[in-house]
């Protein structure tokens, strides 16, 4: 019996700790369409013929702009899941995090396998978003400050920037202030997907870079009643 009690008191004094890596994570939602007389009168004709109704349906079911879209950060690649999220290990202290949207994005090699440094592609459309987490001790919140930023004159791209490869016009980043919560983890507000982004496009040529990235992978671990995700580097 003595000996019983002294394996158990070994083991909760002695065995490691598991402790979560924070995380850098936040979702694609999809952008808020308004509907003018042009759409309206489509949608009123199409109630009137039973058949379309349900192919309608099946294809909104089947089309889903919020998944597949490439994101990269500090070294990392990732693609949006089936509900938007993308998550990412955190890999930095600073609270402010900068967020860029653009299609192509070039390679400055220091050795021939190793990169220096990303910079924007001359000619190429691109938009740079600041998030920072601040806080506020009069009405004890936390908050998030979005500002529209200028593109870096000398179109290198920091190394903890997140990179949307998307046409910037597609992607909606709404600036403002956006309450939130004191959490070891950076969970940034939603990002907006308008319609019809190229997502093959954009997954070819993320293709040509993937080798200068480590994947992110997610591991499920099911615990009792509950699921644990494990954001992991892929082999």
């Amino acid at each position: 019996m003595k000996f019983k009690i002294f394996l158990s008191l070994y083991f909760m004094i002695f065995i490691p700790i598991c402790q979560a890596k924070a995380l850098l994570s936040f979702y694609f939602m999809p952008y808020p369409a308004v509907q003018d007389k042009q759409m309206i009168k489509k949608l009123k004709d199409r109630i009137t013929q039973p058949g379309k109704i349900a192919k309608d349906l099946l294809y909104k079911q089947r089309k889903n702009i919020v998944d597949g879209i490439f994101v990269s950060y500090a070294g990392n690649i990732t693609v949006s899941n089936f509900d938007g999220q993308v998550t990412f290990p955190l890999m930095q202290e600073k609270k402010e995090v900068f967020v860029l949207i653009t299609r192509r994005i070039t390679p400055i090699m220091m050795n021939q396998n190793t990169v220096s440094n990303f910079e924007l592609e001359p000619g190429t459309p691109a938009k740079m978003y600041s998030f920072k987490k601040e806080y506020n001790k009069d009405a004890n919140a936390w908050y998030w400050n979005i500002e529209e930023k200028e593109l870096p004159q000398d179109n290198i791209i920091p190394l903890t920037t997140i990179t949307i490869f998307s046409k910037p016009e597609k992607i909606v980043i709404p600036v403002g202030i956006y309450l939130s919560e004191k959490s070891p983890h950076l969970l940034l507000p939603s990002i907006y997907v308008k319609k019809n982004v190229n997502k093959l496009g954009n997954a070819l040529y993320v293709l040509n870079l993937k080798n200068l990235f480590a994947d992110i992978e997610t591991l499920y671990k099911r615990k009792k009643a509950r699921l644990l995700s494990i954001i992991k580097y892929a082999q």
